[in-house]
């Protein structure tokens, strides 16, 4: 077999991991929205990494480079397990609950993933294409979730009660917001890169609009903060580096401001769920108190936390009477500062933030080399501002972190073949 074609079924495995890993469930196990996934996601990340040795071996164009982005990811799991062996029990801080998954284990192989991505997917022409991959598959999630989100709105008129919220293939409706908040970032790229109004164009449009669909059916809140800080790490990223794209930014804003008034107008009462911010509601209610708890266990551990995957036995340790009647039991702080904060403690939280900081620093690096256009690390990074900004009131799934591990191994991938040579797009 030449180095060629086995390149050809790395790339082509890992297509099918991105493909597989968010669609993918069964009822046969327990939590069959998250065991199955991992389960699949392990298997098929183990057969790449055999895989991509080989081609390491053989030729040194397949080796991972050491970038920011690689130094960062290395730094977060050396300190992830540092507290995962100096917490309470490190076999679960490794390998997690049925119910999550995410523990040292999937962080390995998200780790051994974009190894394999950065090393083996070197061009622009072929990082669109695995681009446009997720934004098919986040257009088949979006399907199902709208049509649940009809049904179950149909229903109700006909007196029967169908499930509340939206799921799609992720199973849960925050996790459902956290997915296709991202990828509407990442279809609007591939939007954009349309010149003109082709079929193509029509297709990434219609693939956003069931994706701001699916966000209104799954009545989750973090989605709409989610959009905010993407679209506003955007705008802060325009008015930086170029004053020539605002007027197409503008239109972009515009059309969405258009979507948003027609989803108003046909899904009112969901649409003013989705905005109601009222702290004094069951759900933000609970949130602050956990925050709380948090906090007083954080101060305990404050440099290694209590060990990832041990949020639960910080929230007995230091638990408050006043959750009975609001949330009685969390897993998670439902915050990303406060999570990783209270279980990998500060250094493990500046690690983890590190990661998103420093492929914000390659993309705009990689656009500086004229080796990626300009809306490509406006809208990339956007996805990344708006996966940290709705993480601040839910937490990381294996189907969002794919998302965010694609964007960090394309900001740090190096480029060969079909550079980008051009002034991009008019800017000097």
């Amino acid at each position: 077999m030449t180095l060629n074609r086995l390149s050809s079924i790395v790339v082509g495995g890992s297509v099918l991991v991105l493909v597989l890993v968010p669609l993918i469930f069964w009822h046969g196990v327990f939590f069959p929205y998250t065991f199955i996934k991992a389960t699949v996601f392990y298997f098929l990340v183990e057969i790449l990494v055999v895989l991509w040795m080989l081609l390491a071996a053989s030729r040194a164009q397949y080796r991972c480079s050491l970038t920011p982005v690689a130094v960062m990811l290395a730094g977060f799991l050396i300190v992830f397990f540092m507290s995962a062996f100096a917490g309470v029990d490190a076999s679960r801080s490794l390998w997690s609950e049925f119910e999550r998954m995410s523990g040292g284990w999937t962080w390995l192989h998200l780790g051994a993933f974009f190894v394999v991505l950065t090393s083996v997917i070197r061009t622009e022409r072929a990082w669109m294409r695995l681009f446009t991959v997720l934004a098919g598959v986040a257009g088949v999630v979006g399907v199902i979730a709208v049509w649940q989100g009809i049904s179950n709105a149909i229903a109700v008129r006909h007196g029967v009660s169908l499930a509340a919220l939206s799921i799609s293939t992720i199973g849960n409706a925050a996790f459902l917001s956290s997915y296709a908040v991202p990828m509407m970032f990442i279809s609007a790229m591939l939007l954009i890169r349309e010149k003109r109004f082709t079929w193509r164009a029509w297709l990434y449009g219609g693939i956003i609009g069931l994706l701001i669909y699916a966000v209104v059916f799954t009545q989750a809140r973090a989605g709409i903060v989610g959009i905010a800080g993407g679209v506003g790490t955007g705008m802060l990223l325009f008015l930086i580096f170029s004053h020539r794209f605002l007027k197409r930014a503008l239109i972009v804003l515009f059309a969405g401001g258009m979507i948003v008034g027609v989803i108003a107008s046909l899904a009112p009462s969901q649409l003013g769920q989705l905005t109601n911010f009222d702290i004094r509601e069951r759900t933000a209610a609970g949130r602050l108190l956990v925050w709380q708890v948090a906090w007083e266990g954080w101060k305990e551990h404050f440099f290694l936390g209590w060990g990832p995957e041990h949020f639960s036995t910080l929230f007995n340790a230091h638990y408050q009477p006043e959750l009975y009647q609001l949330e009685p039991w969390f897993d998670r702080a439902h915050n990303v500062i406060f999570d990783k904060g209270a279980t990998t403690g500060v250094l493990g939280l500046a690690m983890y933030l590190s990661m998103y900081g420093s492929a914000a620093y390659m993309l705009i690096r990689r656009w500086r080399q004229n080796q990626i256009p300009f809306t490509n690390m406006v809208l990339l990074a956007g996805a990344l501002g708006a996966h940290v900004a709705q993480n601040l009131f839910t937490f990381d799934t294996l189907s969002s972190l794919l998302l965010v591990f694609v964007i960090f191994a394309y900001s740090a991938a190096e480029r060969t073949g079909d550079v980008i040579s051009h002034k991009l797009d008019g800017i000097a």
